[in-house]
């Protein structure tokens, strides 16, 4: 029989790390099989293919004024591989690929160090936030995304440890 999910524990990490990290202990974790991947033990550099995932938002709002749509929020799951153009031992900072992705993976979807056949390897991080270009008189909202500037996500090498710590627990 199918069980729900129930966060039974959180723990959070958002401290002068830069980190805005949440982790949820979900039930008894007997919810079926899952596709476990290690955290990354090494700082990501700028030479590095990382794989962001996310789900919401698909396209871009269009128009102005009277014609003006907001983009559409089609709560699929989307992903896109980039390399960042900075990064550090708590963040890891992207430019648009292509305007292949708004909003770098909304919800917070994690990122994968990805290798050159796109064998996700192990998570890096997990997207904290963005920059975004809005419609002119709209509300600064992902409805009104109309190019993304630059994504910015929270690296997961200093607390490492303590994620593990807390899953042995």
């Amino acid at each position: 029989s199918k069980r729900a999910p129930t966060a039974t524990r959180h723990v959070r990490f958002s401290d002068g790390r830069n980190l805005d990290v949440a982790l949820i202990y979900l039930g008894a974790g007997d919810l079926g099989p899952v596709d476990r991947k290690l955290i990354y033990h090494n700082q990501v550099d700028t030479s590095m293919t990382l794989t962001k995932f996310g789900r919401g938002i698909c396209v871009y709002a269009t128009g102005s004024g009277n014609t003006a749509r907001p983009a559409r929020a089609d709560c699929g799951y989307l992903s896109v591989r980039l390399t960042p153009y900075d990064a550090s031992a708590t963040v890891i900072k992207y430019r648009p690929n292509d305007g292949k992705m708004a909003s770098f993976g909304d919800s917070g979807g994690p990122d994968f160090v990805t290798d050159g056949y796109g064998n996700l390897l192990s998570i890096a991080s997990v997207t904290s936030s963005g920059a975004a270009d809005y419609l002119p008189g709209k509300p600064e909202s992902a409805q009104w995304v109309t190019k993304e500037i630059r994504g910015t996500s929270a690296a997961l090498l200093t607390i490492r440890d303590d994620i593990h710590r807390i899953i042995a627990e």
